[in-house]
């Protein structure tokens, strides 16, 4: 029985892809780059700006607090191995706009 609809999801391939390829890389650093250079705007609305441009849509309440908490455990992790604050917070940015980018909605429109 053939089936028309196809379940929407990432394949290992796909899923290496966007954690590995130096496009992706080079682009959530570009990105985070972006949104840190927003000097008008607090962490929130970088997020939701964020949100905005990989997903095409606001994050709710809860998902923004869960990438706050995301960005402060990151830097904590990343603050043993770098000492300059806005290397660590670039580096925690472009993890989450990599996140962003490899995430299912970003990759399958409905």
């Amino acid at each position: 029985v053939t089936k028309g609809n196809r379940n929407t999801s990432v394949v290992a391939p796909q899923a290496l892809f966007m954690m590995n390829d130096s496009v992706i890389l080079e682009n959530s650093r570009r990105m985070a780059m972006t949104l840190l250079n927003k000097k008008d705007l607090d962490d929130w609305e970088r997020i939701q700006l964020a949100y905005e441009r990989t997903l095409g849509r606001f994050p709710s309440e809860a998902e923004t607090r869960q990438v706050l908490d995301f960005l402060s455990r990151l830097d904590s992790l990343v603050k043993s191995r770098e000492n300059n604050f806005e290397e660590r917070r670039l580096v925690s940015w472009q993890s989450l706009c990599q996140a962003l980018m490899a995430c299912n909605e970003f990759m399958y429109l409905n």
